[in-house]
């Protein structure tokens, strides 16, 4: 992951990067390991494309590091990163619920997306 801070103020807004998760993981995924991007900025600076720059730049040095497939995933209800992943040129993969969360907890119901960076 790496920490993102702002241009003018040098102040730290969130990060941006790839995790690994590995085989042990209690995510329900037939797939692991596998490797996820996934952004936390504050919320004063959403919607200014900062996710999405940040989120290129990832996939780039991904595929430089030869990671070809990466997933991620979001609350069913966040719509704006799910727009982030659309327009990085993800696509859904699939739905599915965090374990750990109550059956009406906010998270639960997560979204997937996916993207295959082979060329």
């Amino acid at each position: 992951l790496f920490a993102v801070e702002d241009k003018e103020s040098h102040q730290w807004i969130g990060f941006i990067g790839l995790n690994y998760i590995p085989e042990t993981s209690e995510y329900p995924f037939k797939e692991l390991p596998l490797y996820e991007i996934g952004w936390r900025l504050l919320p004063e600076f959403w919607g200014k494309g900062l996710a999405t720059e940040g989120a290129n730049a990832t996939l780039k040095l991904a595929e430089q590091h030869q990671i070809y497939d990466v997933y991620s995933f979001t609350a069913e209800a966040n719509k704006a990163s799910q727009r982030v992943m659309e327009k990085i040129g993800m696509t859904v993969y699939d739905h599915f619920e965090l374990p750990n969360l109550s059956k009406y907890h906010l998270l639960k119901r997560q979204v997937r997306y996916y993207i295959n960076l082979r060329k």
